[in-house]
């Protein structure tokens, strides 16, 4: 596969990220909640082969998952040779939960200024806007078991194509006559997905642990740019996230360290891969639009949260895709600001 349909694979599959924060529980009181602002940083330098992928030198199948060096084309000889490259993202965020009434809460999510670049390290072809809005409910069930610490419940979340799906940047003149960069800053479709959560308290010991389960579809297609310039049009696959969280708490409540939390993070997502398949070839451009879809992938990670005070506090979270197909073999870094009211 080539490698500026890679940076559309990664960047794509980052854009639901801070989703996973929501968790089961709702404040029982309404009007309170908590918003984020923060920055995240994620790099990849080699990414897991997708359905269909091919050997870019010699046109042989690569078997599905196989971890390969990310690379930009450049002129070389008679024909093009591969230089090695590295996709980066930087963005600022924002997340925010409110409780509604009554076991109801109101989630929002959006990347509110993203810079994508395929850096080659003599040359970076960038590119930089909002990403896609997310915008979700969750409801706490009024369950018997609640008193010892169980939360149950539905989610539904809806994505507005904010982004830019046919993002694209070019190389600086003269470095190497790089082909251009598809970095789209959203997938052009407005998305549906359903969960159930699930979350147990520990109480009076102060640890937890939830666990997601959910299904994503896109209500339309998609479309994004292929390297020749033209628009192409896509039919994203349906997808199966998961996640489970264990964390836990310690509040001294002393002064300027009023509390912190720690979690662990498993999450995922599987495509259903119903829908086109990547199949790129060397030379073949008109299934290139088809790189960002059928991603699957399995991440590790954590998250701490200090609070000086007892309203604000900074956080950090780490996470690392570990197995997957079709996408970045990724580090993120994310630190915020987080303010509970």
């Amino acid at each position: 596969m080539t490698p500026h349909v890679r940076a559309a694979v990664l960047f794509i599959a980052l854009l639901g990220a801070h989703r996973a924060e929501a968790g089961p529980w709702v404040d029982p009181s309404p009007g309170h909640g908590m918003v984020t602002v923060g920055y995240g940083r994620s790099e990849a330098s080699e990414y897991f082969s997708g359905p269909g992928d091919a050997s870019p030198v010699f046109g042989a199948p690569i078997a599905r998952g196989t971890r390969s060096p990310i690379t930009a084309i450049a002129p070389g000889g008679f024909g093009t040779v591969n230089v090695a490259a590295k996709l980066v993202e930087n963005q600022m965020y924002f997340y925010g939960e409110v409780s509604l009434y009554k076991g109801l809460g109101f989630v929002a999510s959006l990347p509110m200024l993203r810079n994508l670049a395929l850096d080659t390290g003599d040359a970076k072809a960038s590119n930089t806007g909002v990403g896609d809005l997310v915008l979700g409910l969750k409801y706490e069930l009024p369950l018997r078991g609640r008193a010892r610490g169980l939360a149950f419940g539905p989610q539904l979340y809806f994505t507005a194509p904010t982004g830019d799906p046919l993002g694209a940047a070019t190389y600086p003149t003269g470095a190497f006559s790089l082909m251009p960069a598809a970095v789209p800053t959203g997938n052009g479709t407005v998305d549906v997905e359903a969960r159930l959560s699930a979350g147990y308290s520990f109480h009076p010991v102060p640890v937890f642990v939830t666990a997601d389960l959910g299904f994503h579809h896109h209500l339309n297609h998609g479309r994004c740019a292929a390297p020749n310039g033209s628009v192409k049009q896509i039919t994203y696959s349906d997808e199966l996230p998961y996640a489970i969280r264990v964390g836990g708490s310690w509040s001294p409540q002393k002064r300027g360290f009023h509390h912190a939390r720690l979690s662990f993070d498993m999450s995922g997502t599987r495509s259903f891969e119903n829908h086109a398949t990547t199949g790129n070839t060397i030379g073949a451009t008109a299934s290139e639009c088809s790189a960002n879809n059928n991603v699957s992938q399995f991440s590790l990670g954590g998250t701490i949260a200090i609070f000086p005070v007892k309203w604000v506090g900074l956080t950090y979270s780490v996470a690392h895709v570990v197995s997957g197909v079709n996408v970045g073999y990724t580090l993120s870094n994310n630190l915020g600001i987080v303010a509970e009211f």
